[in-house]
């Protein structure tokens, strides 16, 4: 039964018995019916007092680890398995008793941190992260992944997730194909998700198409999304068409917002590497009835009512009433697929 004391450490040395002892049952290495050393012989092997040894075991009897046989020899309980499972009260006592014993057998905090994140980085993910350039890019990714995949993640800028890097604990972390690089260091590699975006063949179709000179309009909460756009239809619209672009102004993930004509480069917009604090985007507010991101509801606006086609992002689509209202899904089909296998 290999156990090593510190007298120096912060730990009691008891607890250091104490704790060493359910680590060696719980990996197996003392197996259910091991008899343990006498108290007086496990306290001249650890040079410490037989009273603490006593302590030591006096506790893990009373906590079903240990039992008492004929002879008075103590041997590991065949509870000892179901006795780890209700041995911790929750989750903070489970962490506690980690760090005790990670404490006792020599390993610093610093060590301690260091593994915990090798582990978890080796494990599947268990939620998303998205590292947007734009809030209201990432407001848009988000608010697709609640709809297609039921998770909605946090959204942070790269500056963010540099100031604080546990926001990428147990992530998948997904990003834009573009924006990759940026986050080299910041996340496990095998973490990282590069996210591409669909391509926008149908809906320039659907203009070509048009029997007839037509009002184009583009709804999006994003600059980003509104200044893509305009130069992806362009071509199409041509001079036979008219086109006009509206951004839903407002703070990302807050209903305050109002339609806007878009100009380029009237609002400035924050660095893409570091947003404002003010800028980050939480968690949605809930509906209570519908169980959903609540969202703004502009109705059939007056400024949308005199055109034939409106394309919309995947908020604008949900809060916008128009006769011909078309949404531009921002993650492609392909990412989606590459999104759900990151959790699995």
């Amino acid at each position: 039964m290999q156990i090593k004391i510190d007298k120096r450490s912060d730990v009691p040395v008891r607890e250091q018995v104490r704790e060493q002892i359910i680590y060696l049952i719980a990996t197996g290495q003392l197996p259910v019916g091991s008899v343990l050393p006498s108290v007086r012989e496990l306290a001249r092997r650890l040079k410490i007092h037989h009273n603490t040894v006593s302590q030591a075991y006096s506790l893990l009897a009373d906590r079903g680890w240990l039992i008492q046989r004929r002879g008075s020899k103590l041997v590991v309980s065949p509870g000892a398995a179901r006795s780890e499972l209700k041995d911790f009260s929750d989750l903070d006592d489970l962490i506690d008793r980690a760090i005790r014993l990670a404490r006792s057998r020599g390993y610093s905090f610093q060590d301690l941190t260091a593994r915990v994140r090798l582990r978890l980085a080796a494990h599947p993910a268990d939620h998303f992260l998205v590292v947007s350039p734009e809030p209201e890019l990432g407001e848009i990714m988000r608010a697709e992944l609640e709809t297609a995949l039921g998770h909605s993640p946090v959204v942070c800028s790269v500056g963010t997730l540099r100031q604080n890097p546990s926001l990428a604990d147990g992530a998948a972390v997904l990003t834009p194909s573009y924006w990759i690089a940026k986050l080299d260091g910041l996340a496990p590699a095998n973490r990282l998700v590069a996210v591409n975006f669909s391509p926008a063949d149908e809906h320039l179709a659907l203009l070509r198409g048009l029997s007839q000179a037509s009002a184009i309009a583009v709804v999006s909460v994003s600059a980003v999304f509104l200044e893509t756009s305009s130069g992806l239809l362009a071509p199409a619209i041509g001079r036979r068409h008219t086109f006009r672009a509206f951004h839903m102004a407002g703070p990302p993930g807050t209903t305050a917002r109002k339609l806007v004509d878009y100009v380029p480069g009237a609002t400035p917009r924050p660095s893409p590497i570091d947003w404002p604090p003010d800028q980050e985007v939480q968690s949605p507010t809930r509906s209570p009835r519908a169980g959903r991101a609540a969202e703004p509801n502009t109705g059939d606006s007056a400024e949308l009512r005199g055109f034939d086609v409106v394309f919309c992002d995947s908020i604008a689509y949900r809060s916008i009433q128009h006769r011909r209202q078309v949404q531009y899904r921002l993650l492609s089909d392909e990412s989606l697929a590459q999104i759900r296998s990151a959790l699995l």
